[in-house]
């Protein structure tokens, strides 16, 4: 059941993310072509920039799991759409199942350790 409500979140952010790309198509009606364009690449450079952040981040860094003090990296798209509280992210655990925020690490924190992985 929490998986489910996982992938209804999932899926419901990148919606959000397609339907503000597409709020753009009347501005270029309204404001004309032009206005529209720079209104557009604004849009997408910024969704880039977030992107970019986030894939020099999620590279570097993983994750410990309060309960069972298991320190796991899950999949780009789950470390994405979690919540986020500064230096905790809102995630399941891959061995206890636990959901919880889970503290971020930089990889050189922890060397020579293996990460669990689904």
């Amino acid at each position: 059941m929490n998986d489910r409500k996982e992938n209804v979140v999932k899926w419901g952010v990148l919606a959000l993310i397609i339907l503000s790309v597409l709020a753009v198509v009347p501005l270029f009606i309204f404001v004309g072509i032009l206005l529209g364009l720079i209104i557009l690449a604004t849009i997408l450079l910024c969704l880039g920039a977030a992107v970019a952040v986030h894939v020099n981040m999620w590279k570097k860094c993983h994750y410990i799991c309060p309960s069972c003090v298991t320190p796991f990296k899950p999949d780009f798209l789950s470390s994405l759409t979690a919540m986020n509280y500064f230096d905790q992210r809102k995630m399941r655990c891959p061995k206890c199942g636990s959901y919880q925020l889970m503290r971020i690490l930089e990889d050189k924190d922890s060397p020579g350790r293996t990460y669990y992985r689904r």
